[in-house]
């Protein structure tokens, strides 16, 4: 209770003190005005006094005519610099406030730009972000990649060995593959029953890894050109570890098998030119086909026509 008293004490004290600066403002600006009317009214009842008997009453009534006429000119004088200092007064609170609002606005300026600066670190931020999130992605696209591929002999070397429709036994793995690879080059032929059941889960396997490699969005690049050759490249790198007759074999077998994955298996081949290095010789010992380099920019222009050019 006596904190509230002494606050209001505190206030009243502030208010008083206001009014009573008000007060002494009005009156410093209304004093020459009633010094004027007081001097009027002292020349007015002292004039009969002033004027001497040897002047006539009217002669003296001229002179205090006179004498008002130049009071009332000295009080419009008065008035009139007293409404200059006035008019001075207003200009100068203009002028600080036209300044005020110029630094009002400087300052919004630079809280704009600050603001600007701040959006673009902000989105400098982001993209840094962006471009870690997608390092991490790729770093676990490779680590999930190298892992598959780690697998791939025993895949291989898993393919079931068989016995031809001529009695001929075909052993297991690479032998397998082998076989049938000399046979393409032999003799241009390729009967898909006689491995369709041996190589089923080994051709699957490598279309996991190529669909993989397809559909990574880390991969993705606003320049299409980029994206094509880290695809492709990827691509490559699976095919390095897979030998020629495999290859080849793999090539002839989703050309002539019509198991659900293997349309879409040769759309892969066709879009990132897996079997560019897949090139026999024909009975003059040239290789026949075109070659892996034009193989490789024939897809990357499908490629580019398909997802457009980027950047």
């Amino acid at each position: 209770m006596k904190c509230t008293e002494n606050l209001d004490s505190s206030m009243n004290q502030c208010s008083n003190g206001t009014m009573q600066n008000e007060s002494k403002e009005s009156w410093k600006q209304m004093l020459p005005y009633i010094l004027i009317l007081l001097g009027i009214v002292v020349v007015w009842r002292l004039l009969p006094l002033l004027i001497p008997d040897s002047i006539g009453k009217e002669q003296g009534w001229a002179y205090g005519s006179t004498l008002f006429t130049a009071l009332a000119f000295g009080a419009l004088i008065i008035t009139l610099l007293l409404q200059r200092k006035d008019l001075k007064l207003q200009c100068e609170a203009f002028k600080k406030t036209s300044n005020s609002l110029l630094q009002q606005k400087e300052e919004m300026a630079q809280q704009k730009e600050e603001m600007k600066q701040q959006k673009e670190e902000m989105q400098q931020q982001k993209k840094l972000m962006a471009d870690q999130l997608q390092q991490a992605g790729i770093q676990q696209f490779k680590s999930t990649l190298f892992n598959l591929l780690g697998q791939y002999d025993y895949v291989a070397n898993g393919i079931l060995g068989s016995t031809t429709t001529a009695g001929v036994t075909i052993g297991d793995g690479r032998n397998f593959t082998n076989y049938w690879a000399n046979k393409i080059k032999s003799e241009k032929t390729f009967n898909s029953t006689e491995i369709q059941f041996s190589m089923a889960n080994y051709v699957n396997y490598l279309f996991r890894i190529f669909k993989y490699i397809d559909s990574e969005k880390n991969l993705q690049n606003e320049d299409k050109a980029i994206e094509f050759e880290d695809r492709h490249n990827y691509c490559s790198f699976v095919t390095n570890i897979i030998s020629f007759n495999e290859m080849l074999v793999l090539k002839h077998y989703i050309n002539n098998i019509n198991e659900g994955y293997c349309q879409e298996f040769k759309e892969l081949a066709d879009k990132y030119a897996l079997f560019e290095n897949i090139r026999l010789a024909g009975a003059d010992g040239k290789l026949w086909g075109e070659s892996p380099a034009f193989r490789t920019e024939k897809a990357k222009k499908n490629f580019l026509e398909k997802y457009g050019q980027g950047k």
